[in-house]
């Protein structure tokens, strides 16, 4: 079933990333277009590891990578968690200073935030992958570290993006007491309540646990979250409609 619909999701991306190729001089899709390359590489990660579960009798000489996966999921998923928490916070200063947003917000303030997050994920992913091979062990002072710092960033980045979009549905439900809620602030809620209920629970559970013991409770957080990148696609139609 995850493969399925990582497929799907897959095919979904890849049609977002086509269709808005033309668009890329616009600096402010830069960040949308991060946040879709981003979960392009994570359900493509998807796919290669439960191809690689279910053949694991065969491949048993590609088991010394699951490392390598683990490094390449996290960088993914924690690179698009970014993202999407900036997409949020930016709409959430849009909608609440609005004339501050439209004259003083740097006009390049998307593209500056895509690179700052893909390098900074870059950098602490590299840190924690060759301080802590094994983070649940955390056998030097250094990965313990590293571990405390990147769990705070996760922590940080989902408070960020749960206030953002709280304040988003304070403000669209407002709103529809005086005209219908734009689609771009639905969309941003749409795929911040598509996180909240599909992804989070592998943000937390394999990223702040770093590795789950139940292989059913993995499974599924696993088939969550390839739901969750394989349904932004549509709600990026959504919002392109407008």
């Amino acid at each position: 079933i995850t493969v399925v619909v990582a497929l799907c999701g897959l095919v979904g991306n890849g049609v977002v990333i086509w269709l808005v190729r033309l668009s890329i001089k616009k600096i402010s899709f830069c960040i949308y277009v991060s946040l879709v390359v981003a979960e392009f590489m994570h359900l493509g990660l998807q796919i290669v590891f439960c191809v690689r579960q279910v053949l694991r009798s065969s491949l048993q000489y590609c088991f010394h990578l699951s490392g390598t996966f683990m490094t390449l999921g996290f960088f993914s998923s924690v690179t698009g968690l970014g993202v999407m928490t900036a997409i949020s916070f930016q709409r959430c200063l849009s909608v609440l200073f609005p004339v501050w947003y439209r004259c003083h917000c740097p006009k390049h303030l998307s593209a500056i935030v895509s690179v700052f997050l893909w390098l900074l994920t870059f950098l602490v992913t590299i840190l924690r992958g060759h301080a802590c091979p094994q983070p649940s062990l955390q056998t030097t002072g250094f990965c313990s570290a590293i571990v405390t710092i990147t769990n705070v960033w996760i922590l940080l980045l989902l408070s960020i993006m749960g206030t953002s979009s709280l304040l988003l549905f304070l403000r669209v439900r407002e709103s529809t007491q005086l005209h219908p809620p734009r689609k771009l602030w639905l969309g941003i809620l749409l795929t911040g309540l598509a996180f909240f209920l599909c992804g989070m629970p592998l943000s937390i559970i394999r990223f702040l646990v770093w590795e789950v013991g139940n292989q059913t409770l993995n499974d599924i957080c696993v088939l969550l979250s390839s739901i969750n990148s394989a349904v932004n696609p549509a709600i990026y139609f959504f919002i392109g409609r407008q």
